[in-house]
């Protein structure tokens, strides 16, 4: 998912919680597209990313994963510091990637892992490897890494004035560095078409009456063992553990949510939730990539074509 023009500042210095916690690709997604729907029956794909057995869905493979999409952003600092230093700037240097990137599937159908939801609850934990001090430490980081960031320095680096006006058409340093590496515009309605392709076929698979009814079992079960709830996500975002609709992976849960997150796992198994959702999204999955598929091949190619330029880019930095 490359970042666009007109928010350059913000991909820059993107939010560092998000990059400690889930990632919109995976850490070692599958190495070619999905051509044929999975069988009724047969065992559907899965893959160990961070400790924990994540579901792999068709979409995956036209989506950088978190560690080649760190590759393209680290090779467009690289070529954007050579320009701002020409400008007499010193763009500050983006905090490097700690721990091992979890799969944002991870949390796709709710929580998975015990040892995770052990630790963690339901809040979104930091990459595998990061303790909860070097989380706020990364954050205390990224924090005075802002700080410096002057607004003469940000025109230079985005091409924009703090207004938005365009100061330059290249896109400042920014964008002369996405140029070099054949990142365009044009690319960047690939990685809009892939979100809309995720949010359309999450959408029906929410709506299809096999995952319903996999919502029914789950909360039927959960019922047994006293809690009420009608889906795993609505456990998920229950305000007692998510004040204001704000998840904060810094603080250690309480018992109560500890518990309610290992009933839903237990739950989960017991009515095959995972798999019933799963089987269903990738069937959606399939159908979307079949109607789209030149113009998510060609997004493929190209972000590929930019990754491979921007491993030499840093080879020889």
């Amino acid at each position: 998912m490359f970042p666009s023009a007109t928010t350059a500042r913000r991909a820059a210095t993107a939010a560092t919680i998000l990059i400690l916690s889930l990632s919109a690709c995976t850490s070692g997604s599958a190495s070619s597209p999905a051509r044929q729907q999975t069988p009724q029956h047969e065992p559907l794909p899965t893959q160990r990313v961070a400790g924990v057995m994540v579901p792999v869905l068709p979409l995956d493979v036209y989506t950088p994963t978190v560690r080649e999409q760190n590759t393209l952003d680290r090779a467009t600092y690289v070529l954007a510091q050579a320009c701002m230093k020409k400008n007499g700037f010193s763009w500050p240097a983006p905090l490097p990637l700690m721990g091992t990137p979890r799969s944002p599937n991870e949390r796709r159908y709710g929580v998975l892992s015990e040892p995770t939801v052990a630790e963690y609850g339901y809040q979104l934990p930091p990459a595998l490897g990061v303790t909860r001090k070097q989380a706020q430490d990364r954050i205390r980081g990224e924090e005075k890494r802002k700080k410096k960031m002057t607004a003469a320095m940000t025109t230079a680096y985005t091409g924009e004035s703090g207004d938005g006006s365009r100061t330059d058409p290249q896109g400042g340093c920014y964008g002369r560095a996405r140029s070099s590496l054949g990142i365009s515009d044009q690319q960047m309605s690939g990685s809009s078409l892939v979100a809309q392709i995720t949010t359309e076929t999450w959408e029906r698979t929410r709506q299809d009456a096999r995952a319903m009814e996999a919502d029914r079992a789950w909360s039927a079960c959960m019922q047994r063992t006293g809690y009420r709830y009608s889906n795993p996500h609505e456990a998920a975002a229950d305000p007692r553990w998510v004040p204001h609709g704000r998840p904060d992976f810094l603080k250690r849960p309480s018992g109560a949510e500890i518990e309610t997150a290992e009933a839903d796992i237990r739950c989960k198994r017991k009515v095959s939730y995972v798999a019933i959702w799963q089987r269903v999204e990738t069937t959606f999955q399939i159908q979307s990539i079949a109607t789209h598929e030149t113009a998510l091949a060609r997004y493929r190619a190209a972000w590929k074509h930019s990754l491979a330029k921007s491993t030499k880019v840093l080879h020889q930095a």
